[in-house]
């Protein structure tokens, strides 16, 4: 973008410029940028059907980056647009057809089953917040995404994958001795 005129990028990209040279610390008018595949390329999506967008639960429909059609486990940029158009041409309809072909509506839920699952959350959370490991979370996080980072991005090699997924066990064992109150 170097040759481009800096008054063209700033009426054009101001947003994203200004936001590469915080995290960066490099002016992109000036020098190239670096560009490397970001971790929303391996997040894959829900499957649907080639006809009406519906997932596997019924009643359910996914468009958009959501769904795995264009995106799977190596997101392209601006297929997105695509698959917004196109899935919710096909999800929006049927969504709305759906229903009115149901012979009865859905049960009403009773509430000790709402009320069963908010004391677990509360309890779920609760037992986070007593722990008293040694652990910081923020720096399991951190560790997380660079393993991500160097071995699961667009290009998979598996003897990197496998040695991922053991560095994330490793993690995964350490997390359980988390102290939330830690620095």
């Amino acid at each position: 973008m170097t040759h481009i005129p800096r008054e063209t990028l700033d009426r054009k990209l101001e947003g994203i410029l200004e936001i590469y040279e915080k995290f960066c610390g490099v002016d992109p008018r000036k020098e190239p940028m670096k560009v490397f595949p970001a971790m929303h390329y391996t997040m894959g999506g829900i499957w649907v059907n080639g006809e009406d967008q519906a997932t596997s639960v019924p009643g359910i429909y996914a468009a958009g980056e959501c769904e795995y059609q264009y995106h799977g486990a190596n997101r392209l940029g601006a297929n997105s647009l695509v698959s917004y158009i196109f899935g919710g041409g096909l999800a929006g309809p049927a969504a709305v057809k759906y229903p009115k072909n149901l012979q009865t509506g859905a049960e009403p839920t009773a509430s000790t089953m709402f009320d069963r699952e908010k004391k677990r959350q509360e309890e779920k959370n609760q037992a986070l917040l007593s722990q008293d490991g040694s652990e910081n979370p923020i720096t399991i996080w951190r560790e997380l995404g660079d393993i991500m980072t160097e071995h699961v991005t667009v290009t998979r090699i598996n003897k990197n994958l496998e040695k991922a997924d053991a560095q994330i066990r490793a993690l995964q064992e350490r997390y359980k001795k988390i102290n939330l109150s830690r620095p």
